[in-house]
């Protein structure tokens, strides 16, 4: 791999493991491994896609919780962790959903925006494209 791009996405750290020796470990940028892991055309790409996936669905999940933990301690106690599940995929549903539809509004003015775009180049033309 190219040196200046290894650079640019990775970093060396030095860990000590559990038997106390010291090793070099390579830290690979998040945004680097998932653009090539959604890139790679495999079986095991497939496989990988599904995990990270479900990664980030946990990951927004617990972030959703953090986020709102008040109100789900208002009742401690009384909450269990089937209920807190429950909720917290019911708040992770409502968050989806309002990023499903702020997508499509991006998307709409993206399609009006190339209508428009469109319009003018026909009226420069006269009718013609």
């Amino acid at each position: 791999m190219d040196e200046r791009f290894t650079n640019s996405v990775a970093r060396n750290f030095r860990t000590t493991a559990g038997n106390e020796k010291s090793y070099n470990v390579v830290h690979y940028n998040l945004e680097a491994v998932l653009a090539v892991g959604f890139r790679v055309k495999s079986s095991r790409g497939t496989q990988y896609r599904r995990w990270a996936n479900t990664q980030i669905r946990e990951l927004i999940i617990d972030r959703m919780l953090a986020f709102n933990e008040q109100p789900v301690l208002e009742g401690a106690g009384s909450v269990g962790c089937e209920q807190m599940k429950v909720i917290a995929e019911a708040r992770y549903a409502e968050f989806d959903a309002k990023r499903r539809v702020a997508e499509a509004g991006e998307a709409d003015a993206e399609h009006l925006k190339a209508i428009e775009e469109l319009e003018k180049e026909l009226k420069r033309t006269g009718g013609t494209v």
